[in-house]
């Protein structure tokens, strides 16, 4: 395991005492025994001791955290308080603003096909519907800014991050991903094989289509539960993806008042408005069944698991007695043992195993590009 010698050599109490804990846990595994945490105390497993055993963890669950590894630029609060500030040249405006507040959202996505549906209705009656498209067009602007200011440059991660993401990630059987950011679909495309991988979107056009689902051989499956910057969404509820090499997929996120698509990623709002998206979805609301009906040990990897995610603790809930392992980011013993009970209130069906987020290769300081991002 590694860095275990160097630990149990040295004098300092606290790191002492996390020794005897971990080898405890793995004396008890060896004789077969089960691991049962204690919730009362500030210690982590190391993510080797746990892969280390002989549970299998078929699934994988990525949040916003496994992105935050990567770079701190994905450290933010609101897609849409991002676009609301001036980091941006050109921010929402206080009408387009009014326009989230009457629809009661932060919701991107939502809004975006709201006024594409609006400007239908309006067509097909005959009325005015001239202020649409530039409010649609300042709408699709600012959450491209949004996004362009937040999301690691293409170039920064293609050497040394992708591929260490790609050797982990296919591991699995099934990775559910609530990120909507790009590096789980640039990993996938980081050398290989490309059949390691499969997405759904294999129809004509990089279509989604529900009758088609069936799958072949023995990919790993992935499925983006909140959607994706290369994911787009037709008016009638369709889904397809769009593609493209490297930075170029970036550059054609926005879409236009002329075309009937738009993007799909759930973007903000708590897990009722989140719900509501994901069953406008053909792809989405697949995606969030295959959750649902998984069912099997889970590692969870960086996802905090807040009161706006409900609907995934939910299906989570939902499979009874599993193995759940869970990441949690060091800090003080209090801090730790807080956090632990917390995620054991939210997850009561579950035998759950807390690792040190830091030491899981999706969470390493290894997983950082080499040339940081200015």
């Amino acid at each position: 395991m590694p860095g275990t010698s160097d630990r149990r050599a040295s004098a300092d109490p606290a790191i002492a005492l996390v020794s005897i804990f971990e080898l405890a846990v793995e004396s008890a595994i060896i004789c077969g025994m089960t691991y049962t945490p204690s919730l009362d105390n500030g210690d982590l497993l190391e993510w080797a001791t746990v892969r280390a055993t002989d549970v299998e963890w078929p699934g994988l669950l990525l949040g916003n955290g496994a992105s935050i590894a990567v770079s701190d630029s994905f450290d933010y609060e609101s897609l849409y308080a991002v676009a609301c500030s001036g980091d941006l040249d050109e921010p929402l405006s206080a009408e387009a603003q009014a326009l989230f507040d009457e629809f009661n959202t932060t919701n991107f996505e939502y809004v975006l096909a709201s006024l594409k549906i609006a400007g239908q209705v309006c067509g097909a009656v005959g009325i005015d519907a001239d202020e649409l498209p530039p409010l649609y067009e300042e709408v699709q602007r600012a959450l491209f800014d949004a996004v362009a200011l937040v999301h690691v440059d293409w170039d920064t991660v293609t050497t040394r991050t992708l591929p260490r993401i790609r050797r982990e990630l296919v591991r699995y059987d099934d990775i559910f991903s609530t990120n909507y950011d790009l590096l789980v679909y640039w990993a996938m495309l980081a050398g290989g094989d490309p059949d390691d991988f499969r997405d759904f979107f294999w129809n004509p056009d990089n279509a989604f289509d529900a009758t088609n689902t069936e799958v072949w051989g023995d990919p790993t499956l992935v499925y983006y539960l909140h959607g994706g910057l290369h994911l787009r969404r037709t008016i009638d509820g369709g889904s397809f993806k769009q593609t493209a090499t490297g930075a170029n997929l970036l550059a054609q996120f926005p879409t236009s008042w002329e075309s009937d698509e738009t993007p799909l990623l759930v973007s903000e709002g708590d897990s009722t408005d989140k719900l509501m998206s994901i069953n406008r979805s053909d792809y989405l609301s697949f995606a969030y069944r295959a959750l649902v009906d998984h069912a099997a040990n889970l590692v969870i990897c960086g996802h905090g698991l807040r009161d706006a995610d409900d609907h995934i603790v939910r299906a989570i809930n939902s499979w009874g007695r599993r193995q759940i392992a869970i990441s949690v980011r060091p800090g003080t013993r209090r801090a730790v043992r807080q956090r632990k009970q917390w995620l054991a209130q939210r997850l009561p069906h579950a035998d759950l195993w807390f690792y040190d987020a830091e030491t899981h290769p999706l969470g390493a300081a290894s997983v950082r590009p080499s040339t940081p991002r200015v």
